[in-house]
């Protein structure tokens, strides 16, 4: 399986033994890129630049799930609650019969 790098490179990752010299610049290449990675990496710069990417949804949108959310959340308590109201009744009624 070939790879292509930033620099459109190709890399073999199928197990093939790369050359000596190649290996070298793929670590050089890969410390170059941690390089520029760490010198332009600030987590509040990055997070506000991801942020903006994000497509927020409507109000309308956001109100709607979350009431639809409320509503499978309620429906899906009243659910197990009756379960456990008719397990403990028959619970009770096997257990008193024995």
């Amino acid at each position: 399986m070939l790879v292509t790098t930033r620099s459109h490179r190709q890399v073999s990752l199928d197990g093939g033994v790369l050359p000596p010299e190649e290996i070298k610049q793929l670590a050089s290449l890969r410390r170059q890129q941690q390089a520029d990675l760490a010198k332009d990496s600030n987590i509040v710069q990055g997070a506000l630049e991801e942020a903006q990417l994000i497509t927020w949804p409507t109000r309308e949108k956001a109100l709607l799930d979350t009431v639809l959310v409320l509503f499978i959340v309620a429906g899906s308590g009243a659910m197990i609650f009756g379960m456990n109201v008719l397990l403990a009744e028959l619970s009770e009624w096997w257990y008193h019969l024995a």
